[in-house]
């Protein structure tokens, strides 16, 4: 399996309103590209389609290599301070097609775009791809792309299909994204799905799954809003294209058009913004074009309705270029599910964490992650599946805390309870004296310990007065004439361990 390499992605994060009801940009991510699929690797001698265009010359033989070396995955982003991690991937995909008359189906025509080289060669007819083929069954490689969670393969013009020219149009009315088991949260903000999309500049409609039956068919929804295009975050990347296409004679796919570069962004929908209520058990979602007019359950099952479900739908309402969908994020634990626990022992001044996780089968690495005021979390170590579930914190030198994230081989991933240790073995001797004092009181700070700052709190907590030290002070006097009388405490900053404290008295 080749090795994966991780891509920090960071950008501007604008200000962002968490009002329920408004889908939320996301600019501050993370992606895993390098991901090898199961038989994704294919070399295939392909005929283009009659009616290739866009520098795929109609008609022609072409070998098309599906490299599967650079599978793009969304692994996790930030929001407003919060990291969100992926939960759970789709169990099934839906396609909802209804004919039109210039498009009889049969005409379960098949769709997809992968990321591809920046202009096809005409002279070699070599079409490489840096992405995995998409093995699927039936060859329904349309749910198979939707389903999957890599960003760099999708479906083009989704909701399209308002000419008789059915150059790039479907006959789709109503894509269903289905988690069989169902989820449901505490916290309808901080739990929702990830859309992503090439281009970035489309609106649609979606609605959420609240029922099915025993076939995992949709049989109720929630309110249905409107995502604008607006909503759309910055650029995760930029690639070029290759459209393939299978007609319903076709063994497989093939060449069919080429695009140039265009940005892949994402947008967040909360449980909240789906009208969601705590604990409400939820099944997916729906998506459809612009141009829909169903709202209640009964219109949104009647695809075959023009009324509710328009066939003129244009590329303004319905060119949709739906990437890869991601699945459901959320922060950590308010989506139960997962029992990831973790332990911390202080063994010679040394953390040794040690985990049990009854999912470890099906987890590829686990991140150790590490904190000194339990907000911001850094990764310090990975653990790779098939060792023992154990780690040692060789660098620890403060009280820190700990926390571990597992991935899967999906992508999915989940966390640990967080664990505290302290260093007590480095902790510094601090003392103040005279004590009690009444003008004056010297602070030995100890040697070699690299003090920041010296506070001076009252016994509630409060800041009384605060001063920057060097590092290589030992000591220090502090002017205490004009405390009142009473009791307070003497708080000590140090670069790389805990604060220490120590009491007096002022006369």
């Amino acid at each position: 399996m080749t090795p994966r390499k991780h891509l920090s992605l960071v950008l501007f994060l604008a200000a962002l309103c968490l009002n329920a009801g408004s889908q939320t940009p996301i600019n501050n991510f993370s992606t895993v590209s390098n991901l090898t699929l199961s038989g994704g690797t294919s070399t295939q001698s392909v005929v283009s389609h009659a009616r290739s265009y866009n520098s795929v010359n109609p008609t022609t033989g072409y070998t098309v290599k599906y490299n599967n070396t650079s599978n793009v995955n969304l692994v996790d982003f930030t929001m407003s301070g919060k990291t969100y991690i992926r939960y759970k991937n789709f169990d099934t995909v839906i396609l909802r097609r209804v004919a039109n008359a210039w498009e009889p189906t049969g005409g379960n025509k098949q769709m997809v775009y992968c990321q591809g080289p920046n202009s096809i060669d005409n002279g070699s007819y070599q079409i490489p791809m840096p992405v995995g083929f998409p093995v699927a069954a039936s060859s329904n490689y349309m749910q198979k792309v939707m389903k999957d969670s890599y960003l760099n393969r999708g479906v083009p013009n989704l909701f399209l299909n308002d000419s008789t020219d059915d150059k790039v149009y479907n006959n789709i009315e109503r894509a269903d994204f289905v988690i069989l088991s169902g989820v449901s949260t505490n916290d309808t903000m901080f739990a929702g799905f990830v859309i992503a999309e090439r281009g970035g500049n489309n609106s649609f409609k979606m609605a959420a799954i609240t029922a099915i039956d025993a076939s995992g068919n949709p049989t109720a929804f929630g309110k249905v809003i409107t995502v604008n295009s607006w909503s759309f975050g910055n650029t995760l990347f930029s690639m070029s294209s290759v459209i393939m296409r299978k007609d319903v004679a076709d063994n497989t796919l093939r060449p069919y058009t080429h695009s140039n570069s265009q940005s892949v962004k994402s947008l967040f929908v909360r449980f909240a913004d789906l009208g969601i209520h705590r604990q409400q058990k939820i099944y997916g979602y729906a998506l459809m074009g612009t141009d829909v007019t169903a709202t209640t359950s009964a219109q949104l099952l009647n695809v075959n309705s023009n009324t509710y479900f328009p066939r003129t739908t244009d590329a303004n309402r319905g060119g949709f270029d739906l990437a890869g969908t991601p699945g459901v994020f959320h922060t950590n634990q308010v989506l139960a599910g997962h029992y990831l626990n973790l332990n911390v022992d202080v063994n010679n001044c040394t953390p040794v964490l040690g985990w049990t996780d009854p999912e470890a089968s099906q987890v590829k690495e686990y991140r150790i992650e590490k904190s000194e005021d339990q907000q911001l979390f850094t990764e310090i170590s990975v653990v790779r599946a098939g060792s023992a579930l154990n780690f040692t914190d060789k660098k620890f030198t403060a009280t820190s805390f700990y926390r571990v994230k597992a991935v899967m081989h999906d992508g999915e991933s989940y966390y640990s309870t967080t664990v505290m240790a302290t260093n007590r073995c480095s902790m510094v001797q601090i003392s103040a004296y005279p004590n009690p004092a009444r003008e004056s009181i010297t602070v030995s700070l100890g040697s070699g310990s690299h003090p920041s700052q010296v506070s001076v709190l009252s016994l509630q907590g409060q800041l009384v007065n605060r001063v920057a030290v060097s590092e290589s002070t030992e000591k220090m006097q502090l002017d205490i004439s004009k405390l009142n009388a009473g009791g307070y405490m003497i708080s000590v900053s140090y670069k790389d361990q805990a604060p220490v404290t120590t009491a007096f008295i002022k006369m």
